[in-house]
C-alpha cells in the first residue's frame, strides 16, 4: 500500500462512479419550416439594399398634364450625413393638347369694277384686295358685342359686316367704275397648346 492509501483509506478502493443520465438539451425544438422562413427574411432584407433603386415622381394636381416642381428649399447637409444619389426620369403621362378659344379679327379692303348701264348695275367684279389686322383691342370689343368700329357682323361661315363704301361715288349714266370699299370680318376657333417637359 502506498503512504496515500495509508493516510486516506476511504479513497483507496475503486468505488465506481454512478451512472449519469445523458445531458438533455435546454434548446427549443425548431422546425425546419421556421428556418426556412428565417432565412427567406434576411435574404429580402440584405439584397434590396444592394440592388440600385430607381424612384418615380408623378404629377397630381386637377390637370394630369401639368407636373408641378416642389418649390425650391435651402439644404444645408453637413458632409458627414449620408446622402443618396440618384437619376430620375421624368414622363408626361397625358400628352392631350390643351384647347384654347381664339379669337382673329381683321379687314379687307377690295377694290372694285362697277359697270352699269343707265344707272343700272350691270357686272361686279374684285379687283383687288388687301387684307390688314385689327387691333387686339377691337377685337376683344367685337366678340362681346359683335360690333367692330361701329358695323354689326353677320355670321354666315364666319362673321363679317357688309361691304362698307368708303367713298360716296356716284354712278355714270353710261360705263365703269372703280370703288374702294372695305369689309370686317372675325374667326372664332380653337388652338392647341402642347406642354412639353424636357
Amino acid at each position: 500500500s502506498t503512504k496515500l492509501e495509508q493516510n486516506y483509506p476511504q479513497y483507496s478502493r475503486n468505488i465506481p462512479y454512478p451512472a449519469l443520465p445523458p445531458p438533455r438539451s435546454r434548446k427549443p425544438q425548431v422546425f425546419p419550416a421556421t428556418n426556412f422562413f428565417c432565412l427567406a427574411c434576411i435574404f429580402a432584407l440584405v439584397i434590396p439594399s444592394a440592388v440600385a433603386q430607381t424612384f418615380q415622381i408623378c404629377g397630381i394636381t386637377q390637370y394630369a398634364h401639368v407636373l408641378p416642381f416642389p418649390e425650391p428649399v435651402a439644404c444645408h447637409v453637413a458632409p458627414s450625413e449620408a446622402m443618396v444619389r440618384t437619376k430620375v426620369q421624368l414622363y408626361n403621362i397625358k400628352n392631350d393638347p390643351l384647347q384654347l378659344a381664339a379669337v382673329k379679327c381683321y379687314m379687307d379692303i377690295i377694290e372694285v369694277s362697277v359697270y352699269n348701264i343707265l344707272y343700272i348695275r350691270t357686272t361686279y367684279s374684285i379687283i383687288d384686295r388687301l387684307r390688314l389686322p385689327i387691333s387686339a383691342e377691337d377685337c376683344r370689343t367685337a366678340k362681346t358685342i359683335y360690333i367692330i368700329r361701329g358695323h354689326y357682323l353677320h355670321q354666315v361661315t364666319i362673321y363679317m359686316t357688309s361691304e362698307i363704301e368708303d367713298m360716296n361715288t356716284s354712278l355714270p349714266l353710261w360705263g365703269t367704275t372703280i370703288q374702294m370699299r372695305s369689309l370686317y370680318s372675325m374667326e372664332i376657333g380653337e388652338v392647341a397648346v402642347l406642354m412639353v417637359v424636357l
